[in-house]
């Protein structure tokens, strides 16, 4: 029999998974172009935490998908090999890897026993209105590592920013229309 390529341990479902998907679906996060904005969100969470990665993940039904990244050349993964999806299922809290080596749901996978040999990971869930994980607010680095209390607040700030940016994008392409500015106030 052929050896599976991820010995390591899949990520759980979340219990929230249809109405999460339905989020990730309806705010159109997966879908949508570039955001500059979001972009400088994921640089400013690498500085924060010093890491050689940054990444908004989008965490589809069977793939993660890149939706901003620094330090790595890559559109997503696979959600069987994602860290993220391991963090949106275990709740609301950040999820911190100090080394992934060394942790059983981690030590076979590829993304640490290849490039981009992530060995520390910290993700955010990123929590739409309803309180569903569209994905996460990451950083990696190919080294082990333990982040401040302070760098781990800042880190779950930015995602609740980066959260009200997808929520408002949403808003805005489920509307079709850019919220209106009432100038009748401007000009009293």
């Amino acid at each position: 029999p052929m050896e599976p390529i991820h010995r390591g341990q899949a990520p759980p479902r979340p219990h929230d998974e249809a109405a999460r998907l339905a989020d990730v679906r309806d705010l159109g996060v997966a879908t949508s172009g570039p955001d500059a904005e979001i972009d400088a969100l994921v640089d400013l969470a690498a500085l924060i935490a010093d890491a050689r990665i940054g990444l908004l993940t989008v965490t589809e039904e069977d793939e993660q998908i890149f939706k901003s990244a620094v330090g790595i050349d890559a559109a997503g993964t696979s959600r069987e090999v994602s860290f993220c999806g391991h963090a949106i299922a275990a709740g609301t809290e950040p999820m911190i890897v100090p080394d992934a080596r060394l942790d059983p749901r981690f030590v076979d996978n590829p993304l640490v026993t290849g490039d981009p040999n992530v060995v520390f990971y910290l993700g955010v869930p990123v929590l739409t209105a309803h309180g569903h994980a569209v994905g996460t607010l990451c950083v990696a680095d190919d080294k082990p590592r333990e982040l401040t209390t302070r760098q781990v607040a800042a880190l779950v700030r930015l995602a609740s920013q980066v959260a009200g940016l997808i929520e408002a994008r949403g808003r805005v392409g489920a509307a079709g229309t850019r919220p209106r500015v009432d100038t009748g106030a401007l000009d009293r």
